[in-house]
């Protein structure tokens, strides 16, 4: 236990906290490393505090997935791993389908499936969420603009992150590939 430190007559008492990781053992790379860290040093003051340790199992074994995942996101993208699925929303009162929604999938020989869930968080992180929402646009604007040309009167909603919406040249980058996809905007 450490001696309180006075400020203006009042003791404020401290505790040290932190997480131990070990290179290369926990992780490979400097970045992955210090998320290992930053993890253990949470987990120890979601406990209680005043302690170091290292990482838990359970934790250990999620963050060697999602470093796993942050690596090979990167190749998914230049490989095009990726597929765009389209969801129908329908109307229930009178079981129409009113649009579809262009949601991204990932399936990967070494990671199986990885889910939305997985996926948007270490895309948001590392900046690919960008490449991402361009590829589904794309995607979904070529689809489109061939439903309109056959005279179907189908919609199609993609989702954009907040990172995305928070890019200055965002609107540039949609009207950019509405307009090379000949894609009405609607």
């Amino acid at each position: 236990k450490m001696h309180p430190i006075y400020i203006n007559n009042t003791a404020l008492e401290l505790s040290v906290s932190g997480g131990i990781v070990r290179y290369p053992e926990d992780q490979p790379t400097y970045s992955h490393l210090m998320k290992t860290a930053l993890t253990a040093t949470r987990e120890t003051i979601d406990e209680g505090g005043g302690k170091i340790r290292t990482l838990s199992s359970a934790s250990h074994k999620k963050l060697n997935r999602k470093a796993l995942i942050d690596r090979k996101l990167q190749t998914a993208i230049i490989e095009n791993e990726l597929q765009v699925v389209y969801q129908p929303q329908v109307d229930v009162s009178t079981g129409k389908v009113i649009l579809y929604e262009a949601l991204v999938r990932w399936n990967n020989s070494e990671l199986g499936t990885v889910s939305p869930d997985e996926l948007m968080p270490i895309a948001e992180e590392d900046g690919f969420i960008h490449r991402i929402g361009a590829f589904v646009l794309k995607e979904a604007a070529e689809l489109a603009a061939k439903w309109h040309e056959q005279g179907h009167k189908l919609n199609i909603s993609v989702n954009c992150s907040v990172p995305q919406f928070s890019n200055p040249y965002c609107k540039n980058k949609i009207w950019q590939i509405l307009t090379s996809h000949s894609c009405p905007p609607s």
